[in-house]
């Protein structure tokens, strides 16, 4: 009698490491997929951004240049 409680106190303790391991598994695949969502974003806002910059830039550097030509 007394070995088998033993035995069931062990079976639960290691259902319960069981399931500890396997929550902080699905906790670490979830922040690394927020992780990488986060870095996909800040990289596309970083490009979106310098297309952006330079295509305005590049604007008024050309609109500048034709205007000096063409004065006389």
């Amino acid at each position: 009698m007394n070995n088998l409680e033993e035995i069931r106190k062990h079976v639960d303790e290691l259902s319960t490491q069981s399931k500890r391991k396997t929550k902080k598994r699905i906790r670490t695949r979830l922040n690394r997929k927020i992780g990488f969502g986060v870095l996909a974003v800040l990289i596309a806002g970083a490009l979106i951004t310098s297309v952006g910059l330079l295509s305005y830039y590049g604007k008024i550097e050309t609109t500048a240049t034709s205007k000096s030509i063409g004065s006389p």
